[in-house]
């Protein structure tokens, strides 16, 4: 058996370039890609909200 490893809560389906959080709602903005042109990554970006 291998080494455990910590449950991920959320992985994101491209590579994170930014993080931002709106106080007032308590949203997490996750922004990402490599661009589909160079690398076949394509942008995308997911809205979280945070519970904290």
């Amino acid at each position: 058996m291998g080494p455990r490893r910590a449950p991920e809560p959320y992985r994101t389906p491209f590579p994170l370039l930014g993080l931002q959080v709106d106080p007032s709602t308590g949203l997490l903005i996750a922004a990402g890609g490599r661009g589909a042109a160079k690398a076949g990554i394509k942008n995308g970006h997911s809205p979280l909200l945070l519970l904290l």
